[in-house]
């Protein structure tokens, strides 16, 4: 019984975060659309910059709980792809830094490095999965 509570849990939470990823979405949408018109008022500037990153620190919130109610071993997957995530995100950060300061590029757009981050997190959770099962 507690087993079923458990995967019921875990089934709400990732509803809950997917949820949250639509959110996040949605408020990063009209947060650029309210941006692009370059308001004059600061108080819409940073209420559009606030909704963007509130739906990005929900769905981050209900990453955390949902990784955090797994078994250790989703849980180890889930850290492993996230370590190297971040491994391949920070790398690839500081070659174009170095590439920029000797003047080989120009510069690199934010959301190419949400691209390299995100990408290389969705590889390195099929690679974890697919290395420890």
């Amino acid at each position: 019984m507690p087993e079923d509570k458990r995967r019921n849990a875990g089934l709400n939470i990732m509803k809950l975060m997917a949820l949250a990823l639509i959110v996040w979405g949605a408020g990063y949408v009209i947060a650029l659309k309210i941006l692009k018109h370059h308001p004059q008022s600061a108080w819409v500037r940073g209420g559009a910059v606030a909704l963007g990153v509130f739906g990005f620190l929900s769905w981050l919130g209900w990453t955390v709980k949902a990784i955090r109610v797994e078994n250790e071993f989703t849980r180890q997957v889930d850290l492993m792809a996230l370590g190297i995530g971040f491994a391949i995100t920070a790398t690839f950060i500081f070659v174009c830094d170095m590439l920029q300061r000797a003047a080989f590029i120009h510069y690199v757009p934010l959301m190419t490095i949400w691209v390299v981050m995100i990408g290389s997190w969705v590889v390195a959770h099929m690679l974890s999965s697919w290395y420890y099962r």
